[in-house]
Formats: structure tokens, sequence, C-alpha cells
């Protein structure tokens, strides 16, 4: 798949569901970024950057942790060497992958009889989710981040959380702009995984964006759960690499 021409759907797809969440965003045929608020790099980042102007993305985002994206099926943006030569570190490369919400969904996983999948609907439950997806208990400043786009009737972002005789044991997230569902942190405990609790709280992040009217859902993939994806019906457009500083 390396080398292969990226959709520009599935870029434009992944950029706005980017772009949505964004306090301060900046978007233009040669760069884009955007920031959340958020002190953590995964909601902050420059999502396409051609050579001339990896300085100007660096300023951009000056002490914010972020993260670089270079496409190596996309000529213009496939900036990995200039990136490592200002000092930035590979980080992963992951799959992008599409999906046709218009299809059906294969029927639900099995689930433990004591588990619930629930959104988060206000602060305690999303420090809830944010302990899952960092694996930390100090929730607090990415919490209050999140709450103003993961919190109330207009939000973009809906975090669910899956628990297990009570306790937050997976999580993922469904970012929603016009169509568009993004698939996003999607994390299951250490000591629960096997159990099927990945495939679910994905599952449920795609009906819920189904009852939202998206039509199409994009997400990235790690090694694990690149099998799950596309049981559930995603297919693989192209690759992303991510860099940090």
């Amino acid at each position: 798949m390396l080398g292969r021409v990226i959709p520009e759907a599935a870029v434009e797809l992944y950029l706005r569901t980017h772009l949505v969440r964004a306090q301060a965003s900046h978007s233009d045929p040669g760069l884009t970024w955007f920031r959340t608020g958020a002190p953590h790099e995964e909601l902050n980042g420059v999502l396409r950057v051609t050579p001339d102007r990896v300085d100007e993305s660096l300023a951009a985002m000056a002490e914010t942790p972020a993260l670089w994206h270079s496409w190596p099926g996309e000529p213009r943006f496939a900036v990995d060497e200039i990136l490592a030569s200002r000092g930035l570190g590979f980080v992963e490369e992951e799959p992008l992958m599409l999906c046709d919400l218009r299809t059906p969904l294969p029927s639900a996983p099995g689930f433990p009889a004591d588990g619930r999948i629930q959104v988060a609907e206000d602060r305690e439950a999303l420090g809830d989710w944010v302990r899952v997806w960092t694996g930390t208990n100090a929730p607090g400043p990415l919490t209050d981040a999140l709450a103003s786009t993961g919190l109330g009737p207009a939000r973009p972002v809906y975090h669910l959380v899956v628990r297990v005789q009570d306790e937050p044991v997976a999580c993922a997230a469904a970012v929603l702009h016009r169509d568009a569902l993004a698939v996003e942190h999607v994390v299951t405990l250490p000591e629960q995984r096997g159990r099927g609790l990945g495939t679910a709280v994905t599952r449920a992040v795609m009906e819920l964006g189904r009852a939202r009217g998206c039509t199409t859902a994009v997400l990235t993939a790690s090694p694990d759960g690149s099998g799950i994806y596309r049981r559930l019906g995603f297919e693989v457009q192209g690759r992303v690499r991510r860099y940090a500083g």
C-alpha cells in the first residue's frame, strides 16, 4: 500500500473531522493545522504541510504538544526527511481507512452481561473517559479542555465509556462533521482485552454516527485495531505517518 495515492475524499474527511474540534486552526493548499487547547499531542496537530512551510508550521504550534502528519502517498505532503531534519521524531505509521455507513453493520458482538456502553454527559463521566484513554488518574486539565466540544447539545464530539461492573474499562470517541464520522481513541484497559469490548464500542460509535446522519466513517488504525475495523467494514485508502517534537 506504500506509495498509493490516497483518494482526496478520504483525506478531506480526515481533515475536517479534526478541524471541527479546533479552538484555533488554519487551512490552505499548503498547510493545515489545528489546536484544541487540550494538553495532549493527539489533540493538536499539523495535518498537512508542504516542505517549504514546515518552519511556518513549527512556529504556528509553538509550545503546543502536537503531531505532524506526513503522507507517503501524496508527494506534496510527504515530508518525512524535513521533519526529521527539524528534530521531530517518528511516532507511528497507520492505515487511513473508510467505511460506508449506508451499508448494514455486521451483527453485534457478544458483550459481558455486567457491561454497558455510556455516552459521557457530564464532567464526571468525561473524566472516567480520560482515565481510560490516558491510563492516568489525573484527568482534570484534559477533561476541562475536552468539555468545550464534548458536552452539551451542540457538541461535535461524543465520548463513549464502556463499563463492566460499573468500572470504566474501555472508551472511544465519535467526531461528527456534517455527513462524516471519525472514529477516534478506541482503547481497552490491558486486563480487559480479548472480550470484544473494542469491537462493541467501535460499533456503538458507528451506530451513533449513522443515527445522526453520517454516511461515511474515517479512522486510522493501530496494529491491534486494524483487524477489528476490517471486520466492521472499513477499507484501507492509504497510509499516514506521524511525528512529534
